[in-house]
This record gives C-alpha cells, sequence and structure tokens, in this order.
C-alpha cells in the first residue's frame, strides 16, 4: 500500500525536521490514500499527470540574480525560497522591530510544539505529503501591538525540472499585531516540476492579517493549502491570482473561532492552453456575530479549465452572520470549460447569507461601442477585462505589486 500511494515519489528523501511528526504524516498518508475524481472535493481536480510522473529531490539553491522579469520591483523584505530552501544570496530581511523570522530546521522541538494546531482538524493527503517530505519552513511571528509598515515579500521559485518541492509557512499574530506578506510563486528555467506548499496561520484577537499571492508556474505544478484559525475582533483578507500552471489547486480553509471577526476572499484566475486552474474554499463560521466575503473571477481562453468551489459553513449558534460569495467567469473560446459550484450550509436562524455564479462572454455591445469610436478589437478586449476585474486587483495592498499583477493578468 506505502509504494503504491508513494509511487511518484519514490525518489524523494523523507524528511529530517520534526522526524516524529514526518513519520505521523506518512501514515496517515497511507490511511487516506491520495484523492481521485470520486472524491467530491476533488470532482473536478485532474491528478492523473500528476500521478504518472517521477520526480526527484529538489537540488541546492542556486540563483545569483533575483528574476526581476517574473516579480514586481518591490523595496521591501524579501525572502527568496529556492527549490524549498532559503537562497541565502538573494534574500534581504530588514531588522525590525516586533518581527521574528525562524526556519524550521533551526527552531526544533519548541516550533514543533506550535503547528498544526489548525491542519490537525482537516484531513488532507497533500499536507500529510508536506509534513512527510518537508524541505523547509519559515515561521514568522508579530509581537502584540505591533504593526508592521511594509509588506513582506516571499518568493517561492523552482529552478529545476522533474523535482518535487515540500516547503511550508506559519504565521503568528499575536494582539493587536498586523503584517501584510506578498507571496510570489514563479518558475524560473523548470517544468514538470511540483511545489507543494503549506500556509498556516494564527490570528490573534484585534489583530490583522492581510495576504496578496501571485501564481505563475507555466509548465509546472503547484498545490498550496491553507489553514487560518482567526480570533475574536481579528481580520484576514487574501487575494489570489493564479496567472498559469500545467495544475494550480488552492485549498483554502478558515475556522473563524471568535467574534467580530472580518474575512476577506477574492481572487482571479486566468487559465489558457492545457492549463487548469482550481479553486476551492471554506469558510467555518463558528461563533456569532461575524462576516465573510468572497469574489472570485475567471478568464478562460484556449482550452484551459478553470474551477471554484466555495464553500461556507454557518455553524449552529454562529448567529448573526453575514456572509457573501460571488463567483463570475468569462469565457474568450468555444473550447474553455468552467466549473463553478458556490455553496453554503447553514445550522442557524438569524442569519445573512447569499451565494452566486455567472459564465459567459465578452459584451458584443461594449466591444461594438468601442470598436466603433476606433478601438481596435484587442484593445477593447483588454479594456472590459481590466473592467471585470478591477474591483479585485484595487484590494492589493502594494502598488507596484498591484502594476505587476493586472500587466500579468492582461
Amino acid at each position: 500500500m506505502e509504494k503504491e500511494v508513494l509511487k511518484s515519489f519514490k525518489n524523494l528523501t523523507p524528511s529530517s525536521i520534526f522526524l516524529s511528526k514526518s513519520e505521523n504524516k506518512l501514515e496517515s498518508l497511507i490511511k487516506i490514500g491520495f484523492p481521485n475524481r470520486n472524491s467530491e472535493n476533488w470532482k473536478y481536480t485532474k491528478l492523473s499527470k500528476l500521478f504518472k510522473s517521477n520526480f526527484n529531490d529538489p537540488k541546492s539553491p542556486s540563483l545569483k540574480v533575483y528574476p526581476k522579469s517574473k516579480l514586481p520591483s518591490t523595496s521591501t523584505s524579501t525572502i527568496v525560497v529556492e527549490n524549498g530552501k532559503i537562497n541565502t544570496h538573494l534574500t534581504c530581511l530588514d531588522n525590525i522591530d516586533g518581527l521574528e523570522v525562524a526556519l524550521f530546521s533551526e527552531s526544533g522541538i519548541e516550533l514543533a510544539s506550535k503547528i498544526d494546531h489548525t491542519v490537525s482538524n482537516y484531513e488532507d493527503a497533500f499536507t500529510y505529503l508536506n509534513g512527510y517530505l518537508l524541505n523547509e519552513g519559515i515561521n514568522i511571528k508579530v509581537k502584540k501591538h505591533i504593526k508592521i509598515s511594509q509588506p513582506l515579500h516571499i518568493v517561492n521559485v523552482v529552478t529545476k525540472s522533474c523535482v518535487a518541492v515540500n516547503s511550508r509557512l506559519n504565521i503568528e499574530l499575536e494582539e493587536c499585531a498586523e503584517l501584510t506578506v506578498l507571496q510570489s510563486f514563479i518558475s524560473e528555467n523548470s517544468s514538470s516540476s511540483f511545489v507543494n506548499h503549506v500556509t498556516e496561520a494564527h490570528i490573534s484577537e484585534n489583530a490583522n492579517l492581510h495576504i496578496d499571492k501571485l501564481q505563475d508556474y507555466q509548465n509546472n505544478y503547484n498545490i498550496v493549502s491553507e489553514y487560518i484559525n482567526q480570533k475574536s475582533n481579528s481580520s484576514f483578507t487574501i487575494n489570489t491570482f493564479s496567472y498559469s500552471g500545467l495544475l494550480i489547486r488552492n485549498g483554502l480553509n478558515i475556522d473563524v473561532n471568535g467574534q467580530n471577526c472580518h474575512t476577506e476572499l477574492n481572487g482571479v484566475f486566468t487559465v489558457s492552453e492545457n492549463d487548469y486552474i482550481d479553486n476551492h474554499t471554506l469558510v467555518n463560521h463558528l461563533e456569532p456575530n461575524c462576516q465573510s466575503h468572497e469574489n472570485y473571477k475567471g478568464i478562460i481562453e484556449d482550452e484551459g479549465i478553470g474551477v471554484f468551489n466555495g464553500k461556507v459553513i454557518v455553524h449552529k449558534d454562529a448567529q448573526k452572520i453575514q456572509a457573501y460569495q460571488n463567483n463570475n467567469n468569462i469565457l474568450l473560446s468555444d473550447y474553455s470549460k468552467v466549473f463553478a459550484k458556490p455553496e453554503l450550509e447553514i445550522f442557524a436562524d438569524d442569519v445573512k447569507c447569499s451565494h452566486g455564479s455567472t459564465t459567459g462572454q465578452l459584451d458584443e455591445e461594449a466591444l461594438f461601442y468601442l470598436q466603433s469610436r476606433g478601438v481596435g478589437l484587442g484593445t477593447a478586449q483588454k479594456l472590459l477585462l481590466e473592467g471585470f476585474i478591477a474591483e479585485i486587483a484595487d484590494k492589493i495592498s502594494c502598488e507596484k505589486f498591484k502594476e505587476y499583477v493586472l500587466g500579468k493578468l492582461i
């Protein structure tokens, strides 16, 4: 059974980070196995190409020059993770009061006791695989009442072909702390590699976490599993911009464990050629008097396939919840496809919840109007698509990051 489950990963070396946890992860993975199209949460996700691959261990960091052509030029603290390991040559961290950054490999048992608290609420094969084969993890902690004014940019770059990278990010915000994280997932001269990433965040009372995430993996595979735990009066916002990848799967799981929380999930996914981009979200409202807002937009062309599956669960006694889901998609080709499935499960009776999804093509009348005033067809299409995603792009915290993302998406 073990050999069958790990067939594509048989050439990889088990992690020596938190060894006992790694062994437990393997046991859990073997127990549940990898998902297939019969699994409800994976029925739209094509994993066959991934499991036909034979991946190797990632190589040591080798980049000597920051890949400016594929990243926004932000003058902020930056951590470069190349093939799952820290590239010390390109990493540039300012000394910021109240901000602590540590590596899993250097932190030992003390950190091991702090991770997996939210992850343990879920059974996920790729998260178990990540724990078993973990290359490196970063722990970021912001102390009480500290508000970090500049964003922290974390670059995950894969530079070798046919390798499997398992990376991790753990974020701890103490009471009244604030942090903005820019995450870039990119490839540099690589193909057929697999980046399996896990983010876990603990947001304490009155704390605020903002994440802007860009994925541009081209001919590679990327699965990102995110687990967020919110306490009372906290705020969490994530904006996900998925540009390219043979397979991109975002699994976002949020436990709202306090009252008066604000939760916001936004995303844009542009799918072309044979790319496959899948966004799965789950918001668990466990306490009353909270709000969650979800807005995802897809632009699909050629033979690309996009997926949006969002679920909000309002648990018993979580009264006075306001939860809103919206998903809009534009198909630019007769061969492009999108699967949309917004879901609400409500077990309380005093709530305001709604969800909706639309799929269509560019407005022919709007295109004709622009062309009749001398605007070329290509420019007219670009203008309409910019307008389509503008409300989400405007939520990006860093202006240079926003300009770069818009340039990639349109």
